[in-house]
């Protein structure tokens, strides 16, 4: 029995050359950050902060692909995306 059956949506965005290569760099991104902040120790507002910069960065870059493009939310996509990095980002800096 194919994957294809359980996950048609998925492998079909998958499929595609650019959205692997957009998931294995995100992926690269999130467990690089995991792993510094393993090593480095950081604390939790660091920890969080860039924890929110990547879940609105992924969330800018892939929301897009799951959701139906009638949907009111579509055109706020990447502005409310953008915003969350800026708080990720302040989190950071404080």
């Amino acid at each position: 029995m194919s994957l294809g059956f359980f996950f048609p949506s998925l492998l079909s965005m998958a499929m595609e050359r650019t959205t692997l290569l957009a998931i294995g760099l995100f992926v690269f991104a999130w467990l690089t950050m995991i792993y510094q902040s393993c090593k480095e120790g950081w604390n939790r507002r660091r920890s969080a902060g860039m924890f929110m910069f990547l879940v609105g960065a992924t969330s800018g870059v892939f929301l897009d692909n799951l959701l139906p493009a009638k949907s009111p939310l579509f055109p706020w996509i990447e502005p409310v995306a953008a915003v969350i990095m800026l708080i990720g980002l302040f989190i950071e800096w404080i």
